[in-house]
Order: structure tokens, then C-alpha cells, then sequence
């Protein structure tokens, strides 16, 4: 099995503390993490947090409802899960808390890289295939390898299909959690490409080109173009030494004002001069609108592997 209960990658105040109670709504709501506190405190946050765990334990004991929401509707272990206190955790769910009415609390945990914490979770109740998935998503988008390692462990047992989670990683660059995701299921995504190319992500762009053998010639193309209008060099000369080629791509630089990126065009294959007549027609007109890109980058007729369009936001 996946075994992601490592000290590499994890908080320093992630882990379960054995004899800690655990927080009820309106004391877990003020807890901070321990990572950000000074040295010069630790001794004086250490004496608060044994206080608020005496105050917990007899919260709990005199009959207090783990599941009673605040007025924004969130749980104690909402809390508790958003600033990663696993001890506050795992005693809360000993105590009946209703793990499935945490969701806020939950991806907040994936995000900020909780492992514990959704450890802990995942044991006391399976989410619904939706929601790991979406934990999954916010994890590879904050790069959390620990996370969504263990949560592609939960979801490995029927058929794993990764592609919001890939996207979100390839948005983000996060390099490490693409090759997790990779490992389990080789398909790559043409539009996971684009998005790294979007964001300037080279070595999430350098990743995807070495799984993606089967990315077709018009996918890597929009790719170019995208990095271009984006004015990402390093991604320009990763897709030009992959053999990447699209007759828009100087135009969509010029547009941009990409100087490098056109210097790296030109420098690459001789253009023509319909090619050369659209960049100086894109340079004369001012930078490209996130509609007119869209427009010309949509799939023409007879290409049958995608039946929708992509949308694609550029920034300019």
C-alpha cells in the first residue's frame, strides 16, 4: 500500500499529539498553527494550548455537540481540519463528529497540506468518489505530493481517472504531483500541456512532452501559441526543440511584443511571408484579446478528438 506517512514534506504541527483533547467549535475556530509561531514563544503557546485541551476535554464531557455549526454554518471539526490540529481531529471523531459535514474544512486541509489531518479523516469516512477527487484537485494544485499521494491510494481501487487533478497540477506547475499522477495513469492531457504552457511551467510542459507521445501535431501547436501569447521564452524553446511547429505562433508573439519569443522563431526555421505578413500586421494592432486567441485557436472541422472547443484565458 501507499505509504505516505513520512516526516519528509509533512508540518511540524501535523502530527497527532497522544494526550491532546480535543477542541470544540468556538475554541478550534482561534487556533493558529504552531508553524507560525516564534521561537521565543513556543514555551508560552505550548502552556495556552495544554489550557484550551483541559478546556476542550471538559467541553466534551459535559455533553458539548461536536456537530454544532457556527453562523457560518462550519463544524468544530471544520476548524479544526482548516488549521491542521490532528489531535483536535482524531478526538473530535472519537467523540461523534460527523466526518462527511466537513468539506470546507477538508479541502482546506489538502490545500494547505495537512496529511494527518486528512489521514485521519479518510480512516473514519470514505468521502463519495466526487469529493476525493476534488481533495485530489486541491491538492496537486498547492502541490502537496503527500496528500495526493495517499488520496490517489484511496481512489486507485476502481478506475482512476485523474484529469481535474492533472490540469489543476499543470496550472499550478507543480511538477512533483504531474509525475505522481503520471505514474498511475500515462494518458496526458492536451489541454494539461496548454495549461502549463499557459503559466510558463517548463518542467511540467518538459514532463507532459515525455508521456505524450500520442499528443497530436494541432495540441502542440496550440500549445506554442499559447506560450507565445503568454511571452514564456522557456517554454517557446522547449516546444521548438520538441519539433513543435504552428504557422500562428510568430503572430501571436508579435502581437504579445515577445521579443525573445520571436527572436527564438525566427532563429528556429526560416518563416513565410504570410507568416511574416501576420506579425507585422499583429505587431501594428497592439496585444491580442483573450476572445480573438480564443477564437483562433478553436479545433476546425473534422477534428473529432475533442468535440468542444478549449477556453483558454490569455494573459496579456
Amino acid at each position: 500500500p501507499f505509504d505516505c506517512a513520512t516526516t519528509e514534506g509533512r508540518r511540524a504541527h501535523d502530527a497527532p499529539v497522544a494526550s491532546t483533547p480535543l477542541a470544540v467549535r468556538e475554541v478550534s475556530q482561534h487556533l493558529q498553527p504552531t508553524e507560525s509561531s516564534s521561537s521565543g514563544a513556543l514555551s508560552s503557546t505550548s502552556s495556552s494550548h495544554a489550557r484550551l485541551s483541559a478546556l476542550r476535554a471538559e467541553l466534551l464531557a459535559l455533553g458539548a455537540d461536536p456537530n454544532a455549526p457556527d453562523d457560518e454554518e462550519k463544524s468544530a471539526l471544520a476548524h479544526a481540519l482548516e488549521h491542521g490540529r490532528a489531535g483536535c481531529v482524531a478526538l473530535l471523531l472519537a467523540h461523534g463528529a460527523d466526518a462527511a459535514d466537513a468539506h470546507t474544512g477538508m479541502y482546506s486541509a489538502c490545500r494547505r497540506g495537512f496529511f494527518a489531518c486528512i489521514e485521519l479523516l479518510l480512516r473514519a469516512a470514505l468521502p463519495d468518489e466526487r469529493n476525493l477527487y476534488r481533495m485530489l484537485a486541491v491538492a496537486c494544485h498547492s502541490g502537496n505530493v503527500h496528500v495526493a499521494g495517499y488520496i490517489t491510494h484511496m481512489l486507485r481501487g476502481g478506475a482512476f481517472d485523474p484529469q481535474e487533478a492533472l490540469m489543476s497540477a499543470c496550472e499550478s506547475g507543480s511538477d512533483s504531483c504531474t509525475r505522481l499522477l503520471l505514474r498511475h495513469q500515462p494518458h496526458v492531457t492536451a489541454e494539461g500541456l496548454v495549461k502549463a504552457c499557459e503559466g510558463g511551467h517548463v518542467q511540467c510542459a518538459k514532463t507532459l512532452l515525455a508521456h505524450g507521445r500520442d499528443l497530436t501535431s494541432h495540441w502542440r501547436a496550440i500549445a506554442l501559441d499559447i506560450a507565445c501569447a503568454n511571452r514564456h521564452p522557456s517554454c517557446v524553446l522547449l516546444l521548438l526543440g520538441a519539433d513543435v511547429v504552428s504557422p500562428k505562433a510568430l503572430k501571436y508573439a508579435a502581437q504579445s511584443d515577445a521579443r525573445l519569443c520571436i527572436e527564438l522563431l525566427l532563429r528556429r526555421r526560416e518563416p513565410s511571408p504570410e507568416s511574416l505578413k501576420e506579425a507585422l500586421l499583429a505587431a501594428s494592432g497592439g496585444r491580442k484579446s483573450a476572445a480573438m486567441f480564443e477564437k483562433d485557436t478553436r479545433i476546425g472541422p473534422g477534428q473529432s478528438f475533442a468535440p468542444d472547443p478549449p477556453k483558454f484565458c490569455v494573459k496579456v
